[in-house]
């Protein structure tokens, strides 16, 4: 009688460590593969939503929708020809991106390709009233450059109005009042921030409590990481003619015509650089719009204007930077009923000089220092940093710092937003 086992035995064994294989490289294939295809399918669904979002907001402003979805997708990694865009009606778009993975381990068990896909529906509905932004930062570098998109350090602020940004926040000083758009009595009214978000969440409005903070903390302050987007903002400027800009970076366009020829018949037009006893007269300060085509303007005098008085003035620096500092000034911007653009202007100050890098975040195009002054109006700087110094009550009233970044340091100041109902910019929303 033979000891050991039979053949029958071992074949028996080699079934079943051959199933035993199979089941290994199946749950092999199932957490590699279906890893990769788990990535991919977060990745699709991101480049739909940010697909949707372009292509409805090219249709608000006469845009080509189809060409705005494929240039995102393209900067999210995937070939154009994989978004499908369908028009569901007014200035809302549908984008539904597809991709396959070949697979590796889980061809041995006969799958061969994987299919995901993303789908994302977004509009744009035309705003009506005023954006209520007072503060708005445009840029999206800052946080790349280990720079912050919007700084507040000073302390005792009162911002009254949204404040966007479409990067990081830092919140340094001590008692700031931030309250929502509609100037609400002071026991009532979120602090909202609107942002154009990461990669999981839709572009709302939220209240600060809904920002995570970050480790950053000094002198009672926290920072807030709003979530950036993987390429340019989506979110464009909050401007309307006579300011209306030719492309996401901000830039006059055609505008500079409008208001060259408005400062030549004027006669306050610059080839350089303009100073504040250039718009003195006999002693007295001349309303108008004053354009540098080249160069800088500063006005650096105290005492203009009283507040039953104020200066009318619009201060243009097509390729340079603009400086307001002193004490008791008092300015609004210029107003002519007989020019419709200008029936209702509410430009204070435009500064074009372009800084790159992390200059944009730390390099003023826009400067406004001084005490007990209240400077009303839009101060717009697309390709810079616009901060505002002053302090001792010092007000922007029914105004806006819009810039690359906006970094507010004084003591003691206030920021109104322009309530006026004027129309204001489109609002883009993901709807799923």
């Amino acid at each position: 009688m033979k000891n050991g086992r039979s053949i029958g035995d071992d074949g028996a064994v080699l079934v079943f460590v051959a199933v035993l294989l199979v089941g290994l490289l199946a749950f092999i294939s199932l957490a590699v593969d279906g890893g990769r295809a788990f990535v991919e399918r977060r990745d699709v669904r991101n480049a739909a939503d940010h697909a949707a979002m372009n292509a409805a907001w090219a249709s608000c402003h006469g845009g080509s929708p189809q060409a705005a979805a494929d240039t995102s997708v393209e900067r999210n990694g995937f070939p154009k020809e994989q978004v499908l865009l369908t028009h569901l009606g007014d200035h809302t778009y549908r984008a539904r991106v597809e991709s396959s993975l070949t697979t590796g381990f889980a061809a041995i068990v006969g799958v061969n390709q994987l299919d995901v896909a993303g789908e994302a529906t977004a509009d744009c509905v035309e705003g009506s009233g005023s954006p209520g932004y007072a503060i708005f930062a445009g840029g999206h570098t800052c946080y790349d450059d280990g720079k912050v998109q919007i700084d507040i350090p000073g302390s005792d602020q009162l911002i009254m109005g949204n404040v966007h940004s479409n990067n990081n926040v830092r919140i340094g000083g001590a008692n700031n009042d931030f309250r929502g758009a509609d100037n609400p009595p002071l026991d009532t009214g979120p602090f909202e921030f609107t942002f154009v978000p990461d990669d999981s969440t839709p572009p709302i409005n939220h209240d600060i409590d809904d920002f995570d903070p970050t480790n950053y903390a000094t002198n009672n302050g926290n920072e807030y990481d709003t979530g950036y987007p993987a390429y340019d903002s989506v979110q464009l400027w909050p401007i309307g003619q006579p300011f209306q800009p030719g492309d996401a970076d901000g830039h006059l366009a055609g505008s500079d015509l409008f208001w060259r020829g408005i400062a030549q018949a004027n006669g306050t037009y610059y080839s350089g650089d303009i100073k504040a006893d250039d718009m003195k007269s006999g002693g007295n300060y001349i309303d108008g719009v004053y354009f540098s085509e080249n160069g800088n303007i500063e006005l650096d005098h105290s005492d203009i204007g009283s507040a039953a008085n104020p200066m009318e003035v619009t201060l243009i620096a097509k390729k340079g930077f603009i400086k307001i500092t002193g004490s008791n000034q008092y300015l609004i911007p210029f107003t002519d009923p007989s020019i419709p653009d200008l029936t209702n202007n509410e430009y204070l100050a435009y500064a074009g000089i372009r800084k790159s890098g992390a200059a944009r975040c730390d390099k003023f195009g826009i400067t406004l220092s001084g005490s007990t002054s209240q400077w009303n109006g839009t101060l717009f700087a697309p390709r810079s940093l616009v901060e505002m110094n002053g302090s001792d009550n010092s007000t922007v009233d029914q105004g806006s710092l819009i810039g690359w970044a906006v970094r507010l340091n004084g003591q003691n100041i206030t920021i109104r937003a322009n309530d006026s109902g004027t129309v204001g910019g489109p609002d883009l929303q993901l709807l799923r």
